[in-house]
């Protein structure tokens, strides 16, 4: 009994540093995977690389910003010549971006009609950058969606960039899942509500807007005219 015991022990060991040595393997071969992504041979992030037949055939395909790569110039050059090819952007978290980034990225789409898609969910906003979001949608006539932010960005980076989109008819989505906004913020928004007729679908899942937000922005609805938003 003795020695059944000793062996199942043995083999228990045994099939632990087998599976201890797969996850080690896994975990080499996504690094080696990671390390073959067009960021990392340094190719220019955001935008097709030679040799890519996918990017000429699938002309809406996302372009996708990889790894930590820093600064927007590859981006704010294309969307100045409103570059058709690039319609959408995923500013990935891991994507290192400043002030300086976000304020240089929102004017370079002042005048922009090519972009449809700007998702940069995650990046924790500024004050300046919040309001740069919203100076870009007051001009911007080309942007169907949009999502930006952080749990901090709060009732000062809503009330910034409902400014902007207070003034915007071209926007149709607009994402603000879990932005730490709360009444004053959805007061805000109410008021662009209001005059903004574009809008089709707004998302606001994990905000503690409370009762006084709620009602704020039903009344901002209702003034627009609308029956309500998706």
């Amino acid at each position: 009994t003795n020695s059944r015991v000793l062996r199942s022990r043995h083999w228990a060991a045994h099939a632990r540093t087998i599976l201890r040595r797969f996850a080690v393997a896994a975990l080499l071969a996504l690094a080696l995977l990671l390390s073959a992504t067009p960021e990392a041979s340094g190719s220019t992030v955001g935008v097709p690389w030679a040799g890519d037949p996918l990017y000429k055939e699938v002309p809406g395909l996302k372009k996708m910003a990889w790894g930590a790569k820093a600064g927007v110039a590859d981006w704010t050059r294309r969307f100045k010549d409103n570059d058709a090819a690039l319609s959408s952007l995923l500013v990935m978290r891991s994507r290192k971006m400043t002030e300086e980034d976000w304020v240089e990225l929102c004017a370079s789409l002042h005048g922009n009609t090519a972009l449809k898609e700007l998702k940069a969910s995650g990046h924790a906003l500024s004050p300046t950058a919040a309001a740069a979001f919203g100076a870009m949608l007051a001009k911007n006539s080309g942007l169907k969606t949009l999502a930006v932010g952080d749990e901090t960005f709060g009732d000062a980076g809503l009330s910034a960039l409902s400014q902007g989109l207070g003034e915007n008819a071209a926007l149709q989505e607009l994402e603000l899942d879990l932005k730490g906004a709360g009444a004053e913020g959805a007061k805000a928004l109410a008021g662009a509500l209001s005059t903004n007729t574009g809008l089709r679908k707004l998302t606001l899942a994990r905000n503690k807007l409370g009762d006084a937000g709620v009602v704020a922005l039903c009344e901002g609805l209702a003034s627009s005219g609308r029956q309500g938003l998706g």
